[in-house]
């Protein structure tokens, strides 16, 4: 952060995410799933980074974002979850009672 980083995001499997930025930072914990296939999820996660910066989510809400991505993309049989879109990740964070 003192070299003009803007946002740190350390995935940690299946215990979490710490995130930190000049504002805030924390850790968060998703809820267990059953693992599938691992393949893609870093990617995933990334990708739902990306997204969640462009559409300027706070840094509570990109996490929370990014680790629905992943978690879908854990549970299923192929690197790509060929259902991926920015409503499956909002309809699974809302049964998991975490709204954006």
């Amino acid at each position: 952060l003192n070299k003009g980083t803007q946002c740190i995001y350390i995935t940690l499997g299946v215990e979490g995410v710490f995130y930190c930025s000049t504002d805030n930072h924390g850790f968060y914990t998703p809820p267990p799933i059953r693992v599938v296939n691992a393949t893609g999820a870093g990617d995933a996660f990334m990708a739902g980074v990306v997204f969640a910066s462009l559409n300027q989510y706070t840094i509570q809400e990109t996490v929370r974002f990014s680790a629905a991505a992943a978690g879908l993309t854990l549970s299923g049989e192929s690197t790509v979850n060929p259902d991926m879109s920015r409503f499956l990740i909002e309809q699974t964070l809302k049964n998991q009672g975490d709204n954006i």
